[in-house]
């Protein structure tokens, strides 16, 4: 899935290696804490996101993977959901945490 490039589009905007990333965010980071120990903005790593998955659609449609109209529709909601994702300490897997509130786990900085 996008899970693994993602990642790496991820930490390339961040300044750091899929690895290292991944390790901050089995620790229970989120990318936006990593970002910010980085110096990064967080809004500099959700556009590269956005730009890497829009990409990824567009090929899609250019495989007849899907229809435009989906990648469109897909594509409508990929700032959203990439926000949220970056903000996010769910594993990129979208492991144990569900959905819940991300506001409760995140206040002990």
């Amino acid at each position: 899935g996008m899970r693994g490039a993602g990642l790496e589009t991820a930490a390339t905007a961040l300044g750091v290696t899929a690895e290292e990333l991944r390790t901050e965010l089995q620790a229970g980071k989120t990318i936006a804490q990593v970002a910010e120990e980085q110096g990064v903005d967080v809004a500099t790593v959700v556009a590269a996101m956005v730009t890497e998955a829009e990409a990824r659609l567009a090929q899609a449609v250019t495989d007849g993977k899907l229809t435009q109209a989906e990648a469109d529709e897909k594509a409508a909601e990929l700032e959203a959901r990439i926000t949220e994702r970056v903000n996010s300490d769910a594993p990129m897997r979208g492991g144990r945490h569900g959905r819940g509130p991300a506001a409760e786990s995140s206040t002990e900085s």
